[in-house]
């Protein structure tokens, strides 16, 4: 079974993403591992926030992250429970390329597929930041970026 890595970020093309990995796959058995990585904000005035901080205030992001993470899981295995695919939340209180990083090695992962855009509009030869970091960090794994106009067909 083929093993896919998802990085999703909500506020972007997650349910496009999703669904072009799955089209690229559709006739193939594939474990779609779908990775949410999120931080504790605790630079500069935040710092006090963290020496006053109670337990909630872990909590939050670590629960909006699952919680989103559950909600997409839950709809793709309804949307394709007669495919062979398998989808997996990942939520990791690290780094993106760090919370990638150690996915690929823990679950031998053989592919990332992901969304991004043009860091100016009408500029597809500068990518966003973190996909330029994925690209000049993450050397084990290949990578498929798909551009956030991309269609399926």
């Amino acid at each position: 079974m083929k093993k896919i890595l998802i990085p999703i970020e909500f506020k972007n093309n997650s349910d496009k993403v999703i669904e072009y990995a799955v089209h690229l796959h559709q006739n193939e058995a594939c474990a779609f591992y779908l990775l949410n990585t999120y931080s504790l904000n605790i630079s500069g005035l935040q710092a006090l926030n963290f020496l006053k901080a109670s337990k909630d205030w872990f909590e939050k992001p670590k629960q909006k992250s699952e919680k989103g993470l559950v909600i997409l899981v839950d709809k793709y295995s309804a949307i394709y429970k007669e495919h062979k695919h398998q989808f997996y939340a990942l939520s990791e209180c690290e780094s993106l390329i760090r919370g990638i990083q150690k996915t690929i090695e823990n679950l031998k992962i053989d592919l990332i597929i992901m969304a991004t855009k043009a860091k100016k509009e009408k500029c597809f030869d500068k990518y966003a930041t973190n996909t330029e970091r994925i690209i000049e960090n993450i050397r084990k794994c290949p990578l498929i970026i798909m551009p956030e106009n991309q269609t399926i067909e």
